[in-house]
């Protein structure tokens, strides 16, 4: 819905009707408000339109090109389907977006000149959202019930998904001192997991997130969404926020109960490491969660010093408070990223996973194969032209950002910007409050602009450059459509890209640089040895780069040798205990030397250093192949098996590519649970270890209401086929399934979701009862506690006349208890 001067404008004809006088000069500016519980189409259009009227200003300020402004018009005729007058002839005349005059009604009318590379037009067709566009609706056959505490917390009756219920439930239901890994797909929830955690209890939870946007962004949705919260309960804080004071009183007063916040932030700030020292030391601190977990193993543009440096910082808050529960948190994890993030943070076995990956269904893709670099440049054009926006155009370096900024400026583009590794912290904050305003349309950027840009919805990403792998390419992409919505994720390369990304891919650290550098670290005479355990300076300068013994690491040697130290520990070669900065904020890692070959200058260290760069450069050179060999086959093969062989829990999903235009899917009736869940399982309370006795079972045949049966005996799962939730007495872990449900749960789940007390309610009708009798006699047989509740007692069969009372062996209880 488009709100305009405080007025609700929801009529389409409204709007065309005050745009087309706006751009005449017939009536003055208006000031968008946006209804923030639009549906995702209504918002992308208020977008549209916002990004038109933005555009309009800047053009007429001088900041803004002819190009931006026409196609900002295009976009706005495109979207909801009008002409527009027009009055200003000249803007438009030879213009190249396909834009035309229709001189019987004296108006302009767009289309959408779809390029011959596109082999299937629907793709770009679909990708520019009007009022047709709907979100495709899924039909769950399972319980999506909120139990009393969800609802008190947020409002919310009902999730979202099968798969965001399991990962609260999961999330609530994990243990003290274990960590859980939880993958959920994107736009599926996954804030409602970091909610309902940090309220279970009062305490703190200290939630990670990668760029400062995201911790503003993730504060103010808890806000809106937490209906319980309080004054001085949920912060966020970056460096250089003057919330510091505001943000220490609460927590050494005990009220805040969630923290969002960068792990430089976290890790830098000697005031804010005292202030959770602090908070640990006096178990308030309950809570951490990681969110876009994946980013702690990874390297490249994606490479998070501090995010890497979560694990030893998390072991020493353990040392003094091993209840704290961890949880990790992203859509999609490769084996080899679980695998080392198991290893960084489970302790004693208390770990589990669930694992409800799945692959993104909205991008359609497309592959724009140039003859050079001048065909290249052309056919980049023409898609900066034709293709829905807002736009990301991704390439492989900062200079390239630019090259590309300054090409399209020469075409009237002059409302770009470009985000790369080289922009700094401050203007990355700018960009991203200006790009989620609808400020600009198109953003030129290196992998450095990803992780944590939630704009919903962006209807293109365009990659001019190869990734060195499908698992960087994937985490691109991800930023279109991320509303629900069609989007676009277009290849536009030509074959010296596939040479270049080879020959990137191909410059692993040497083996010599690699010894060189651990070698240096490990021999410099200013470390610190205690108790068998070694500090070493991250900031090392390597030997073999050294001009003179005096000379000290700059921050790329420092950023390189924490590498090399991460690489090691993965490889079993050492333990890092604990992490410290000096007074010149630079890291000092403590490690345990694990293999004793490691502490020798010898031809056998040697060799089993170029091992571990062989099996890296293995990984990274497997990766690419995988790139490479869906771009030579792409017309023959679907775009999207590369992600299968990535992520291999993920089923076969393609929106569309240049193999298919149809839907190509194998998630019919599959239950988003990928794994089995262990847990330790809940033990009965001491009143229900006396109801059961020796037994497992007990019947309730009774009228009374079933909400007052689990008030009074607080079972931990309902199982129950009634269409309506019971608003039972608070209890946080309670979970509601029904009995297709239960059924398949019981293939995956290991105590950890069904365990405790179990609390059947059966269908008045018999032959339903009976059906839902033979699934809770797994769980019996499983060697759960179940409490049977019936209206009357029925045949437990077609062929026999045996009753339910008759058949447990437990008591039975008719009546009121």
């Amino acid at each position: 819905m488009l709100y305009v001067a405080g007025e609700k404008m929801m009529e389409r004809a409204w709007i065309i009707d005050y745009i087309e006088r706006l751009i005449n000069g017939e009536v003055d500016d208006y000031i968008p408000e946006y209804d923030s519980d639009a549906n995702a189409v209504d918002s992308a259009l208020e977008n549209v339109v916002a990004r038109l009227v933005n555009t309009l200003k800047k053009y007429r300020a001088g900041d803004a090109g002819l190009s931006d402004y026409v196609s900002a018009l295009r976009s706005f005729m495109l979207s909801f389907q009008t002409e527009l007058r027009v009055d200003d002839h000249g803007i438009l005349e030879n213009n190249h977006l396909g834009i035309h005059f229709n001189p019987s009604i004296q108006k302009y009318y767009a289309t959408y000149e779809i390029p011959d590379y596109v082999r299937h037009k629907s793709f770009v067709e679909n990708a520019f959202v009007n009022p047709g566009s709907t979100v495709p609706e899924t039909h769950s056959p399972y319980s999506l019930f909120t139990n009393r505490y969800v609802d008190e917390l947020t409002g919310f009756q009902h999730f979202k998904s099968i798969e965001q219920k399991l990962c609260v439930y999961g999330a609530l239901n994990t243990p003290l001192g274990y960590t859980t890994l939880i993958s959920m797909p994107t736009g599926g929830g996954k804030s409602l997991v970091t909610q309902a955690v940090s309220y279970k209890e009062k305490g703190l939870s200290i939630v990670i997130v990668p760029t400062v946007s995201l911790a503003i962004d993730q504060e103010r949705v808890a806000r809106k969404n937490i209906k319980l919260s309080a004054d001085y309960e949920i912060f966020y804080y970056y460096s250089g926020c003057k919330k510091f004071k505001e943000i220490s009183g609460a927590i050494k007063n005990q009220t805040a109960r969630l923290l969002f916040i960068s792990p430089e932030a976290l890790i830098k700030n000697e005031k804010f490491q005292e202030l959770v020292n602090e908070a640990n030391t006096s178990r308030y601190l309950k809570n951490i969660i990681i969110d876009e977990a994946h980013i702690v193993v990874a390297w490249g543009d994606f490479f998070r010093v501090d995010y890497q440096c979560l694990g030893p910082w998390r072991k020493e808050l353990l040392r003094v408070n091993p209840d704290i529960r961890t949880f990790l948190l992203s859509a999609t994890f490769k084996d080899d990223t679980v695998t080392t993030l198991k290893r960084m943070f489970s302790v004693n076995g208390k770990w589990i996973e669930l694992r409800c990956d799945a692959l993104r269904k909205e991008p359609h893709f497309v592959m724009a194969m140039a003859d050079g670099y001048k065909d290249k440049r052309r056919k980049a054009l023409n898609i900066v032209n034709v293709m829905p926006k807002p736009m990301i155009l991704y390439v492989n370096a900062p200079y390239e950002a630019e090259k590309w900024k300054e090409y399209l400026q020469r075409f009237g583009y002059s409302n770009i910007k470009t985000f790369t590794g080289d922009t700094k912290s401050d203007e990355r904050l700018e960009l991203i409050n200006q790009w989620s305003d609808n400020q600009y349309e198109i953003m030129i950027a290196t992998s450095a602009f990803g992780v944590g840009v939630d704009k919903p919805d962006v209807r293109s990403v365009v990659h001019l450059y190869v990734p060195e792998g499908p698992d960087s390419y994937y985490q691109e992409l991800g930023r279109g459509g991320r509303d629900g919505l069609p989007s676009l994720s277009v290849m536009c390369i030509e074959n010296e890209d596939i040479s270049k990304a080879f020959h990137h891919v191909s410059k692993v650290l040497t083996t010599k640089k690699l010894w060189g550098r651990w070698w240096s670290m490990y021999k410099n005479p200013e470390n610190m040895w205690r108790g068998g355990e070694i500090a070493v300076f991250a900031s090392t300068k390597p030997n073999y780069s050294r001009i003179n013994f005096f000379e000290e690491g700059n921050d790329s040697d420092e950023k390189w040798n924490i590498n090399v130290l991460l690489l090691l520990s993965r490889y079993d070669m050492i333990s890092i205990t604990s992490i410290e900065l000096d007074s010149n904020n630079k890291y000092i890692f403590t490690i345990k030397i694990l293999n004793e070959a490691i502490t020798v200058d010898s031809e056998t260290t040697y060799a089993l250093f170029d091992l571990i760069r062989e099996k890296e450069a293995a990984k990274s050179l497997s990766a690419f192949a995988l790139m490479r060999s869906s771009i030579e086959k792409e017309s023959i093969l679907c775009w999207s098996s590369m992600f299968y062989d990535t992520y291999p829990l993920v089923s076969e999903y393609c929106p569309g590519c240049g193999q298919h235009e149809e839907v190509i899917c194998d998630e019919i009736d599959r239950f988003p649970l990928l794994v089995e869940v262990r847990g330790p399982g809940k033990a009965l309370s001491s009143d229900m270890e006396v109801f059961f006795s020796d037994t497992k079972e007990a019947l309730l045949i009774t009228q009374d209401e079933r909400k007052s049966l689990i008030d009074r005996y607080k079972p931990d799962v309902v199982v129950s086929d009634t269409d309506i939730g019971y608003y039972e007495n608070l209890n946080p872990d309670l979970i509601y399934v029904n009995y297709r449900e239960l059924r398949t749960l019981l293939k995956y789940d290991n105590s950890f979701f069904i365990t405790g007390l179990i609390m059947a309610v059966y269908s008045d009708d018999s032959n339903r009862a009976i059906e839902e009798y033979n699934v809770i006699r797994r769980c019996v047989k499983k060697g759960k506690h179940v409490i049977h509740v019936v209206n009357s007692d029925f045949a437990i069969s077609k062929s026999s006349k045996k009753t339910i009372s008759l058949d447990i062996d437990g008591k039975v209880i008719r009546g009121r208890n």
